[in-house]
């Protein structure tokens, strides 16, 4: 996802160059996002890529990370999932979780029942994903500019 519209600056944690998406100024932005008659919602499909959806919608996957800062969202985390996915992702943190740091140290019995309480958890933050704005065709390019020029 290097592909992208917005600036950020970058910071060197471990001797890993990672960006850091809290130096955009969103002040501009938020006032654009408070004028409803700018944004359109979506639904999203079950594995949605958001690269995708500003292809889409934008004809450009450039826009992707301003996707994700209107909706203030992670790309990873807060998309939509078909179900599959989720047993997937709550397997591999079961997995993670309990067979390395305690190992043996808990029951098959509570180990269930945590897999089946985080399906649930991230299934239900999943629903809440459905949903996103995107900004009207009409208003992006204005909206743009102002992020790259200040104009």
């Amino acid at each position: 996802m290097k592909n992208s519209i917005l600036n950020f600056e970058r910071e060197v944690i471990d001797n890993i160059s990672v960006t850091d998406y809290k130096t955009l100024d969103l002040n501009s932005l938020r006032d654009l996002l408070n004028n409803k008659s700018y944004l359109k919602y979506i639904e999203l499909k079950y594995n949605d890529l958001i690269e995708n959806v500003s292809y889409k919608y934008y004809k450009n996957s450039a826009y992707w990370d301003l996707l994700l800062v209107m909706n203030n969202r992670d790309a990873l985390f807060d998309m939509v999932y078909n179900f599959d996915t989720v047993v997937d992702i709550v397997d591999e943190i079961t997995e993670n979780y309990f067979r390395k740091d305690y190992q043996g140290k808990v029951s098959e019995e509570f180990i269930l029942w945590y897999k089946e309480n985080k399906k649930i958890k991230i299934s239900n933050l999943n629903e809440n994903n459905v949903i996103l704005f995107i900004l009207k065709d009409e208003i992006l390019s204005e909206v743009i500019r102002n992020i790259k020029y200040g104009i």
